[in-house]
């Protein structure tokens, strides 16, 4: 854990001019990073043939207020502040943390592991087509509200029982907590304990 923040990004393409049509803005602060890619419109149906892959490092006590995308999937390892992610067409894979969580994806899975939640307030949940995936430390205290439209819901560890439907469950692991609410349109949802 070190007191900065380092960015790699790497363009591919396949073509040079694929390449110079995407650009990258980047606007930093001390107290805040924004990073923007930006594709050339290339005519009614035109698309460019390229992509970015960023590789973004951050304290570990980091504030990630918005980390959006499209096509692509989002990890996030050991960020122990708040973190609120959302892509369309990507899976979310977070682990290590220790702060109020959103993560939020249109189609793919989203997936947390909890370093600790003791501090954690809120931690939500969403994708329409894709399982959501939580595991809470060992012995944690948790709300729990899960729901799936079209999918099952399963819990892996002692709870005590508030409205068990078909496909919901609503209850409070150990001495309850952080209010956990995970919600699925066509996916299953897990809620497991390290």
């Amino acid at each position: 854990d070190k007191p900065e923040v380092a960015l790699e990004a790497e363009k591919k393409g396949k073509t040079d001019a694929d390449l110079a049509k995407v650009t990258l803005e980047i606007d930093a602060s001390p107290s805040r990073l924004t990073i923007r890619t930006k594709y050339a419109k290339t005519g009614w149906l035109g698309s460019v043939n390229a992509s970015v892959h960023y590789k973004l490092s951050v304290p570990a006590g980091a504030r990630l207020d918005k980390i959006d995308s499209v096509n692509s999937a989002i990890t996030v390892k050991g960020v122990r502040g708040p973190v609120n992610v959302e892509t369309v067409n990507g899976s979310i894979t977070a682990s290590g943390l220790a702060g109020e969580t959103r993560l939020s994806s249109v189609n793919g899975a989203v997936a947390a592991e909890f370093a600790t939640i003791a501090d954690t307030k809120k931690i939500r949940m969403n994708t329409v087509n894709g399982s959501a995936t939580v595991t809470l430390p060992k012995g944690a205290g948790a709300q729990v509200d899960a729901d799936s439209v079209n999918g099952r819901v399963s819990v892996d560890q002692p709870i005590k029982l508030g409205k068990m439907r078909r496909h919901s469950v609503t209850g409070q692991i150990g001495a309850g907590g952080a209010d956990v609410s995970i919600d699925t349109v066509n996916g299953s949802i897990a809620i497991r304990e390290s």
